[in-house]
């Protein structure tokens, strides 16, 4: 686990942790924006094979329009991001933590930070129940 990032390690594979995860996300009112399928982009962009990795960009409506409320310069860390990439033999999706995507600038709105906070507590326990 980084200082940035809240990671788990899954027991099964890296589409079925794709799924899931997207289902997990949709049952609690959060969307997937984007699925960035990393390893096919840039196999095709520039022949590099990697391990699968996606970059899924999610957002909460309901938490962005209070985000924006609070601060036109929330949409500046919108969406919130979750990787789901395999190492090796296993399978890690790993959430980059809201509260600290907000640059000290943006965390002197109180409101701002408060929803960070609501994103974060809930993203966290949806990764983890995945």
């Amino acid at each position: 686990m980084t200082s940035i990032a809240f990671v788990r390690r899954v027991e099964f594979g890296h589409e079925e942790a794709v799924l899931r995860l997207k289902e997990t996300l949709k049952a609690n009112g959060w969307g997937v924006l984007t699925d960035i399928d990393l390893k096919a982009t840039l196999k095709e962009r520039t022949g590099v094979d990697v391990e699968k990795y996606n970059i899924l960009d999610v957002c909460n409506p309901k938490l962005a329009a209070e985000g924006l409320t609070a601060s036109k310069e929330a949409g500046l860390v919108l969406p919130c991001k979750i990787v789901v990439y395999d190492e090796g033999q296993e399978t890690y999706i790993s959430l980059y933590l809201p509260t600290k995507q907000l640059p000290e600038e943006l965390r002197k709105a109180v409101a701002l930070q408060k929803v960070a906070e609501e994103a974060e507590v809930s993203l966290k326990a949806l990764v983890q129940g995945v």
